[in-house]
């Protein structure tokens, strides 16, 4: 068309997305419910805040002393010190932490990671919820969106503002904080 049609329409703001960190109790139930597969990759999304590709990606060779080297979205590469609840389970791994029995000496596949998650996590949590939950505690434990940013490998830090939710016990503080 010569003309945009869409010209002069009035433009539509999508709400913005709420933090949906998956609660403390809500994991441990679902690390009740997982195999040790599974507990793995739970703890790979609530612990160092992987995105399910990264997760079906992580390899022993990623692992340099307590840190796990992660290439996520856009082809950057991130160092995540390993939480001391992964220091052990990570120390186990050899080659892939999930290798494929479908496409040899390969990893799994992001769905492959969903699909294991999901058989886990209670309603309405999601495989995202972990990372949601990892950002959220980290920004929580430190009050740095700059470390949170860093460690979830956003590029833009409005992205990384989505994934943190602020209790309301800190929203308080902060007006009680007021002289």
């Amino acid at each position: 068309l010569a003309d945009d049609p869409s010209l002069g329409m009035p433009s539509v703001h999508a709400p913005e997305g709420l933090p949906k960190p998956i609660p403390e109790a809500a994991l441990e139930l679902a690390l009740s419910r997982a195999d040790r597969e599974t507990t793995l990759m739970l703890m790979l999304g609530a612990y160092a805040g992987l995105r399910r590709a990264e997760i079906a990606q992580v390899h022993s060779s990623h692992v340099q002393g307590h840190l796990l080297i992660v290439k996520g979205k856009g082809g950057r590469t991130r160092r995540i010190n390993l939480h001391a609840r992964l220091i052990e389970p990570m120390a186990r791994v050899e080659g892939w932490a999930f290798p494929s029995t479908v496409r040899r000496g390969q990893h799994v596949s992001p769905d492959y990671i969903s699909s294991h998650l999901d058989a886990v996590l209670p309603e309405p949590y999601t495989p995202h919820s972990l990372r949601h939950r990892f950002a959220t505690e980290v920004y929580r434990g430190t009050k740095d969106i700059r470390a949170v940013q860093a460690l979830l490998g956003h590029s833009n830090i409005q992205t990384t503002v989505r994934y943190v939710m602020v209790d309301e016990d800190a929203l308080a503080a902060a007006v009680n904080a007021i002289a």
